[in-house]
């Protein structure tokens, strides 16, 4: 009996230590699945977004001068299934952006194509269904002196277009709806033409710059802030705040402080925005490039508003902020030369989902150019902040075989299969043939670690949206600038805090995706509030306040539609992903029961074999005893 014990224990460890073992290569498998094209996606990367709105992010390639929409399955492969499957650009370079720009619920592309240095052509594909794809295109009888941004000025769900004139470089804006391209909405701001902000100086729109939608005075709402430059090509940021009593967008002059002279860098890249330091005040983080094609970051330059508990919001509007630095680690890296410095080099995302915001760019190493991430870590000796950005060199990624030997051309962070686990998107040049294509490498081994993932739909339509199953929720179009922020506990009593808004940055290839995500380290505690608000139009909410919902376990996916009324309520739906470990957890625990329950079957065979033979024995004594 204690020898079948023993081997029957064996023989549950050895199944355990296999089990996990199988469990562990799976998770760290890095090869894309079999559908997948062995050597990539042909094509640049125009843009993302989802174009048959059934919750998986697709990519909208250019091929040339034509547009290529190629659908994303649950499997994580792309497929090239639309009709027509090419859209006409005009021309080799060109940018797409997704939106529902006529308030029909149907996602269209707007292509933004460079005709000369300072003239930008802007073409809108609207589609009428989210499965052949068929569409009419418009466009716009205006040309563009850099990419605009996609936001919505007027709070109607509907996106609109902001950019500035080629002609005089003066603000515009064109408004969504059924006469887009028609209807101006430069008269919801108060100064379209931002000359006269000193008396001293015009201002003109910085070139290449991301503009941002996103809150900076604390009130959950979108904050528009541009890219200036003044007479001596100073950089000079200006934001735009909607007026709660107006329903317009106002200047506030003294919202964002001057670069101080200690500050006063001359390469400075384009930014990326978060909240790197997790204080629930959102940042943005200017590269410090060490020359003019930014091949070395010396640090990064930061301007933020720190609101605390008990600051107006008329406060928040005119302290101007601060500005600081963050140190890099493993500064003496090379990155990949760019033409100028203002080219996006850095592209943001929660990487290992620890609570703070890293950024993935493309360096130098072993003679090549390959994506680099910059992980945020921790930094307790340095003056004044709490966190540092060190470059991972010695983390090389796994990448496929034709993007291993080709050149990186552009790597940003997606959410492949939408499980929360962030993946790298590569743009990659063909070894062979020179030509551009791209690929992903999948990054689904993060641990015990969890994540919150937060979409907010258009208020536009709210159930039985067209494109839409009926058990679908919601329009299924992202809303442009809606901010959610969290608060919770970590295991440690640590209070964690956190705020970002959804498509805050669309220009320049910034490569967003449509969603909100935060990592929460690997703390298996509840969330204690998330809060969630819009650029509302004020006309119709007002007083609006922002919507919390309390007590939300982790690795949730929250779709949220926001009210059309006062007095129409949020609509929330909630979808849980369980933890990797736990799932683990259950598989181990169901194999070590159905073990015990075998090895108990045979301890109970074989000591019903022996009480059958010891019976007998007995038999067979007592006969010859009789006998």
């Amino acid at each position: 009996m204690e020898i079948l014990y023993t081997i029957s224990t064996n023989y549950i460890k050895l199944w355990i230590f296999l089990l996990l073992t199988l469990t562990k290569l799976g998770d760290n498998s890095l090869i894309l699945d079999e559908d997948a094209p062995k050597y990539g996606y042909t094509g640049t990367i125009c843009g993302i977004g989802d174009m048959d709105k059934d919750g998986y992010t697709d990519i909208i390639a250019l091929t040339e001068d034509e547009i290529v929409i190629r659908l994303q399955s649950e499997t994580g492969v792309f497929y090239n299934k639309t009709t027509p499957r090419n859209l006409p650009t005009g021309s080799a370079k060109a940018s797409c952006f997704v939106g529902d720009f006529n308030g029909d619920t149907i996602p269209d592309i707007l292509i933004v194509s460079e005709r000369d240095a300072d003239v930008f052509n802007v073409t809108v594909v609207f589609f009428n269904d989210t499965v052949k794809f068929d569409f009419t295109q418009k466009v716009l009888n205006i040309s563009l002196y850099d990419e605009p941004i996609i936001v919505d000025v007027n709070g109607d769900g509907i996106a609109d277009v902001v950019g500035f004139d080629s002609a005089n470089r003066n603000l515009v804006c064109f408004t969504g709806g059924s006469n887009f391209g028609v209807e101006s909405c430069s008269g919801l701001f108060s100064s379209p033409s931002l000359s006269g902000k000193d008396s001293e100086e015009s201002l003109m729109p910085k070139k290449s710059f991301p503009h941002i939608f996103a809150d900076f005075d604390g009130d959950m709402r979108a904050d528009l802030i541009f890219g200036m430059k003044n007479y001596n090509d100073t950089l000079v940021l200006v934001m735009y705040v909607k007026s709660e009593a107006h329903n317009r967008w106002i200047l506030q002059k003294n919202a964002i402080s001057r670069i101080p002279s200690v500050f006063d860098e001359k390469n400075l890249a384009s930014p990326v925005i978060s909240d790197f330091d997790a204080d629930g005040n959102l940042d943005i983080a200017f590269p410090v490039c060490s020359d003019s094609r930014c091949k070395r970051i010396e640090k990064f330059l930061i301007w933020s508003n720190k609101i605390g508990s008990g600051v107006s919001k008329f406060q928040a509007l005119t302290s101007g902020g601060e500005w600081y630095y963050i140190t890099i680690d493993n500064k003496e890296t090379e990155l990949a030369g760019i033409d100028d410095n203002k080219d996006v080099i850095f592209r943001v995302g929660d990487f290992n989902l620890d609570g703070f915001p890293d950024l993935i760019a493309v360096a130098k190493i072993n003679n090549g150019d390959h994506p680099i991430i910059l992980e945020n870590i921790e930094c307790s000796g340095c003056e004044n902040v709490t966190r540092k950005f060190e470059m991972k060199t010695t983390q090389r990624l796994i990448e496929p075989s034709d993007m291993s030997v080709g050149k990186v051309v552009l790597a940003a962070f997606f959410d492949l299969k939408e499980d929360g686990n962030l993946d790298i998107m590569v743009e990659y040049m063909n070894k062979n043939d020179a030509s551009i294509k791209h690929d992903f490498i999948k990054c689904d081994d993060k641990g015990d670690t969890t994540f919150l993932k937060v979409q907010t739909h258009t208020n536009v339509c709210q159930k039985d949206c067209p494109g839409r199953k009926a058990r679908d929720f919601g329009s299924g179009i992202p809303w442009h600038g809606a901010c959610v922020s969290y608060s919770m506990t970590d295991s440690w009593n640590n209070l964690k805090v956190s705020k970002k808004c959804q498509l805050s940055q669309t220009n320049q290839k910034t490569l967003q995706g449509p969603y909100v995500l935060f990592g929460l380290g690997r703390s298996p505690n509840f969330i204690d509030i998330i809060k969630f608000d819009g650029p509302f139009n004020y006309e119709y909410m007002v007083k609006a306040k922002p919507y919390e919902l309390p007590q939300i376990v982790p690795n949730s996916r929250i779709v949220a539609v926001p009210p059309r009324k006062p007095n129409n309520p949020w609509y929330i739906r909630l979808y849980l992903t369980p933890s990797r470990l736990i799932l683990q957890s259950f598989i181990v625990l169901a194999i070590v029961c159905m073990l015990l329950l075998f090895s108990a079957g045979i301890l109970h065979l074989r000591e019903r074999q022996q009480d059958k033979r010891e019976k007998n024995s007995q038999h067979q004594r007592f006969f010859f005893d009789a006998m």
